[in-house]
This record gives C-alpha cells, structure tokens and sequence, in this order.
C-alpha cells in the first residue's frame, strides 16, 4: 500500500505550530517512522522507542530520498550534522507530532471509524464487521 498523505509546507507549519526551527520541508507525500518501508519524498519522523532511536536513521533516511526528517529537542543536537544541510522540524516529542499530523490528515476525510478491543473475539468481530 502506497503511503498517499500529502502535506504542504503550509499545513506543516500550521499543525506542527510549537516547532522551534526554520527548515521546514517543502511539500511530502506520505510520513514515515521506519526507513525500511521509506518511500522517496516522504517526511520521516524518528521516533524514540523501547529499544531503538529513530533519530540514528536520519542519514538512512536523507539517502532513501525524505523530503525532510521531524525531531525531538535531544536528536537535534546529538545528530546535528545529518540535520546542518536537510529540511528538518525540532519538537519536543515526535511521537506527539506524529498524532498531529494523523488527527489532521483524517479530519479531511468524513469517514466513520471503528475500534474493536477487549481480551478476546477481536479479529473474528473484524472480519464479520468487514
């Protein structure tokens, strides 16, 4: 499935409004938080997770083609180098930025959304809802 989410450097700014930097990326299509499934012009968001830092793929990222990279206050000063000549937004937490960008790429679509949850029975429920 092709990543389609298409944000200009005008909505970028809007939803991401509490950045602290001034290279923003001009307009990508599709974000990405794992440079594995990275498609060229997409903005690639390092993520901190339990046993992995995004933020150590950023160069991985600038050679698959991201349009630009979002990161946190203490990935821009440790990677400062990969970000000194590539499109790149500073936030204080990236995983914050990431929801940001999704509540406002599904706001654009009038859909109806259903969750299914609880110990047992999900993917049977899936597969009747569908």
């Amino acid at each position: 499935m092709k990543n389609l989410a298409h944000f200009t450097t005008e909505e970028l700014l809007y939803i991401l409004e509490d950045f602290t930097n001034f290279r923003v990326p001009s307009d990508c299509v599709g974000i990405s938080a794992d440079t594995r499934t990275l498609q060229q012009g997409n903005l690639y968001i390092a993520i901190r997770g339990e046993h992995l830092d995004g933020h150590t793929f950023i160069a991985k990222a600038k050679e698959l083609g991201a349009s630009g990279v979002i990161v946190d206050i203490h990935g821009a000063h440790q990677f400062s180098t990969e970000l000194s000549d590539f499109p790149h937004i500073i936030v204080d937490n990236t995983l914050h930025a990431l929801g940001k960008l999704a509540q406002f790429h599904r706001k654009r679509y009038d859909i109806h959304i259903i969750a299914i949850a609880g110990a047992a029975g999900k993917t049977s429920t899936k597969e009747m809802l569908y």
